[in-house]
């Protein structure tokens, strides 16, 4: 994946010694409760000997100001420095306030994806478009004057009334 073949590269760049790679596959940085990530923080936090944590982009940690604070915390407890691929951040007060903004920045983008997204929704739901997966014995459809939806389809449409009726009585 790409953002492993960077950090490699910036790795190799750097002559640094790639001990272990974390993936999170398909979950947002916007969580904070991460397998990978709670792996990563457990190996670290009994170790204090000084180490590197190289990400992408500072998205792939966090995108909530508080979380990444405390992460900063206990990197910093454990003699960790945290390296982004994208970016450099200086260890001062500068570099501090930059990475706040950018985080902040990453915050405010998620959020307001998900509000967007919500929106969205919202108004194909007002529209009469179905929004969620498609139950079982129906199928996607468009209607010209409708937009999307979802219809029965017809070999199913017998068994799907009768598990209804059976769940309804």
């Amino acid at each position: 994946d790409s953002q492993e073949r960077r950090c490699l590269e910036y790795c190799h760049q750097k002559g640094y010694r790639v001990l272990q790679i974390f993936k999170e596959e398909g979950i947002s940085g916007q969580n904070t409760n991460r397998p990978a990530l709670n792996d990563l923080l457990s190996i670290i936090k009994g170790n204090k000997k000084e180490k590197i944590i190289l990400i992408d982009d500072l998205s792939r940690l966090s995108r909530n100001v508080a979380f990444q604070a405390s992460l900063d915390v206990v990197f910093q407890k454990s003699n960790t420095k945290l390296e982004v691929v994208n970016m450099e951040f200086s260890n001062d007060p500068t570099g501090s306030l930059l990475k706040n903004i950018m985080t902040a920045t990453n915050q405010f983008f998620a959020q307001q994806n998900q509000t967007q997204v919500f929106n969205r929704s919202r108004a194909r739901m007002q529209s009469g478009q179905w929004v969620l997966k498609v139950p079982y014995g129906y199928e996607n459809c468009t209607d010209p004057i409708k937009g999307k939806g979802v219809r029965p389809i017809k070999e199913k449409i017998d068994a799907v009334k009768s598990l209804l009726e059976k769940f309804a009585s």
